[in-house]
């Protein structure tokens, strides 16, 4: 999470821009009230990266056809 205004209580101090990790919970708090904005430092995976990753596949046609219309 990334601090965007200054927070400082009892136990700790945030400067803003601080990029700290909270839990679950408290992330969703600070997001909801403007304190803290998700951030993600660790880079997409690529498929370059992804070596034991298999090749996306398309769904097979259907054999049943289409359904007839009734008379």
């Amino acid at each position: 999470m990334r601090i965007l205004p200054a927070i400082r209580f009892t136990s700790y101090d945030h400067a803003e821009g601080d990029v700290v990790e909270l839990s679950g919970e408290i992330a969703a708090t600070w997001c909801n009230a403007g304190l803290a904005e998700l951030v993600r430092e660790d880079e997409p995976e690529t498929p370059d990266q992804a070596a034991d990753a298999k090749p996306e596949t398309t769904a097979a046609r259907s054999r049943g056809g289409r359904p007839r219309k009734s008379s």
